[in-house]
């Protein structure tokens, strides 16, 4: 039996129930309590950054904290993440700013039809190499000497003192703790005693460091931590010193290393947990080194759905890395591929230097930014297929009759245009307000810049500000244009009046002929020509209308190619369209095909990458990949996915992704989910496990998987 499987209930449960001892402190609904107690008193007295900050230093002055012989890292009150201590307090703060300042624009939001618009500030990545070298002890002092003045240097240095006081009061709560002496807690204890001293010094107190350091920011201060950093790169010292001086072996930093994923496997943060691994050094050379060999071996053994690996790839990766990370993928494991290249290209067309290119942080799902220097909210998705379904509506109506196919896409286009000007409208609006909506006190301290300015990370606070605007359904709007012009313009087997009534009945009475369109082979991803050129016209419109564009944070707005899971909640509130979609299912995620549309398969979809232009849409060019099992076994299987890999990084994509099943696998785990308690599916830009997802995702996986089955090869 491996080690770890006696500790594995405890890991398992360990963040979703209370493990905390209640002797040493207050309870998530007392803290709820108290949380409140203090809003009331202070929110119209000082300013709002002070009394986050005292909301913060009551969180970690009285929170309870735990320690178990089952784990090297300790218990937190503010243990849920789906019930963070400060969502309520914040919300009413967003609403109450909205109200006073923004009153009309959701009603201006509605006008972008079917889209969302929305306050998205809850990312953050620390500048893990600066407050790794501080230590909690330096991060204060950072702070208290830092030449600003005025109230958000004041709550930053609050904040400050607060996380410095929590480490204390951990240190002595684990040599009191009733597991005192147990050795793992006699560890903890001391390696707790020692950050409250100094930075950390060894491998495992640079993780205890980075799992505080997270549990403050994300957990007390309400601000999603999206990336451990990359990780390999900043470990290895640690990791190095720890072997050179006899402190560790491989095998046991491979075990704590997994107690130290566990944390997030059981977080269960829906969007997953990032890091990653790789990069370029300045002399060429690659990151990769052993202990991101033994990172990927642990995330494989584990085989959780989170935390989830983000690979920098390049010409100088080592074979074997990529070798073990594609097996990796069409095991289901939680692993994304992103080329170093066109990443540069995109970043280089966005105005980073070369320095800020090379050494960019991969965060979130799979996006990038300027390490240490850019904050990005992702605060509107277009809902593209609406605005086919609506000109089909305008027709149906009798108010819409071009005379040619190329009419109807001007039109397409034209209302693309100016739903973008519309959302970038709204989005301005809100963002001149983000400083107040949340100050972020935990993440600002990381910051070098916002320390010694007294900046907001989010708001205002950084070198870069950007506003990204994602797209959902691209996939779909080109079938549904093919579709239009077929049916309309080629053979005129109806009206566009006539389409845009089937369109509004949901196909009904037309069955054979939404079969018909739905397995149309003049799809996106089969390298159709058609298909291509209405692709590169339609994200050709998206880019020219965002990229540029000056937000109201003293930064500009970038087009992005992913969609995050809003290719299913704006495919549910979508009007049929003429591709054979039904209103309500959903479109086509990223720049992906349609469910089951890629049947000529991944060549062809590859193919077809090269009709965008990438630096349309620089925010990211994200592809998934479905693949039928037997095509992605053995060596050849193996070789396969690699050269579709790099020759989707060649063409100009950012970054890919895989699912390899069978359709009959899907259906049997569909009928007999006992048997497929681990079975795991790539929904964006996370896994999730097949279990959790609802039926209808579920077939539309099938569906991919069918087309995979049937798909040409290469």
């Amino acid at each position: 039996m491996d080690a770890l499987d006696a500790d594995i209930p405890y890991l398992r449960d360990k963040w979703r129930r209370d493990c905390t001892d209640p002797s040493t402190g207050l309870g998530l609904s007392e803290l709820k309590v108290e949380v409140a107690r203090i809003v009331a008193a202070e929110k119209d007295k000082v300013p709002w950054c002070v009394v986050k900050a005292h909301l913060f230093e009551a969180i970690c002055d009285k929170m309870a904290v735990g320690f178990s012989p089952h784990d090297f890292f300790p218990a937190f009150a503010c243990w849920s993440r789906k019930d963070r201590i400060l969502t309520r307090v914040l919300d009413e703060r967003i609403a109450e700013i909205d109200a006073r300042f923004c009153p009309d624009a959701t009603g201006r939001a509605a006008e972008v039809r079917g889209s969302c618009i929305r306050h998205d500030y809850d990312h953050a990545v620390p500048d893990w190499d600066r407050i790794l070298a501080l230590g909690f002890p330096g991060i204060l002092e950072s702070a208290a000497a830092s030449p600003a003045t005025g109230d958000f240097i004041a709550a930053m240095r609050i904040a400050a003192g607060a996380m410095l006081r929590c480490v204390r009061r951990m240190a002595e709560c684990a040599r009191r703790s009733p597991f005192a002496s147990d050795p793992r807690v006699a560890a903890e204890a001391s390696a707790l005693e020692r950050l409250a001293e100094g930075p950390p010094r060894t491998s495992y107190e640079a993780m205890l460091f980075q799992l505080l350091f997270f549990v403050f920011g994300e957990h007390a201060d309400h601000l999603q931590v999206r990336s451990l950093g990359n990780w390999d790169r900043l470990m290895r010292p640690y990791y190095e010193a720890d072997l050179a001086s006899g402190r560790t072996t491989r095998g046991e930093f491979k075990a704590l290393l997994k107690h130290f994923f566990w944390q997030w496997g059981s977080i269960d943060n829906k969007w997953g947990q990032p890091f990653y691994l790789g990069g370029t050094k300045d002399d060429g050379s690659t990151e990769y080194c052993d202990l991101s060999r033994v990172a990927l071996e642990a995330i494989d053994e584990l085989g959780l759905p989170t935390p989830k690996v983000q690979l920098k790839i390049a010409p100088n990766t080592p074979e074997d890395v990529f070798s073990m990370a594609l097996d990796m993928a069409r095991r289901h494991r939680p692993v994304v591929f992103c080329g170093e290249e066109p990443m540069a290209k995109a970043m280089a067309a966005m105005g980073f230097s070369a320095e800020e290119v090379r050494t960019c942080d991969l965060w979130g799902c799979y996006e990038f930014q300027p390490r240490a220097a850019a904050n990005t909210t992702l605060p509107c998705i277009v809902n593209i297929p609406q605005i086919v379904a609506d000109l089909l509506e305008e027709a149906r109506a009798g108010r819409f009759a071009p005379e040619s196919f190329d009419g109807f896409v001007s039109a397409f286009h034209g209302i693309l245009r100016k739903r973008v000007a519309i959302a970038l409208d709204v989005v301005r609006d809100y963002e001149a307000h983000m400083d107040d909506w949340i100050p972020a006190l935990v993440h600002s301290l990381s910051i070098a810049d916002c320390v010694a300015r007294g900046g907001n990370a989010i708001g205002t606070g950084m070198k870069y500000n950007l506003s990204v605007i994602l797209q959902t359904g691209g996939g779909t709007a080109v079938d549904s244009l093919a579709a239009v012009k077929e049916l309309v313009f080629e053979r005129r087997e109806m009206t566009l009046a006539e389409l845009g009534g089937i369109m509004a009945a949901d196909w009904e009475g037309h069955e054979p002929l939404r079969l018909r369109m739905r397995a149309s082979r003049r799809k996106w991803g089969n390298n159709d020509p058609l298909t291509n050129a209405l692709a590169h016209g339609l994200y050709g419109v998206f880019g020219e209308a965002v990229n540029g564009k000056p937000n109201s944070r003293g930064g500009k707005f970038y087009a992005a190619g992913h969609s995050i899971s809003y290719f299913v909640s704006l495919g549910r509130r979508t009007d049929a369209t003429p591709d054979g979609r039904r209103a309500g299912e959903e479109f086509s995620k990223n720049i992906s095909s349609a469910p089951g549309a890629d049947r000529e398969g991944p060549t062809a979809l590859i193919g077809g990458i090269a009709a965008i232009d990438a630096t349309d849409i620089p925010g990211d060019v994200i592809l998934d990949v479905t693949l039928h099992p037997s095509v992605a076994a053995g060596d050849e299987g193996l070789a396969a996915m690699g050269t579709l890999v790099n020759e989707f990084f060649r063409r100009g994509g950012c970054a890919i992704q895989f699912n390899v099943f069978g359709s009959e696998e899907l259906r049997d785990a569909q009928a007999h989910p006992e048997k497929y308690e681990n079975l795991q599916v790539r929904v964006c830009g996370w896994n999730a496990r097949w279990n959790c997802i609802p039926r209808e995702q579920q077939d539309a996986y099938i569906r991919r998987a069918e087309a995979a089955g049937e798909s040409q090869w290469p």
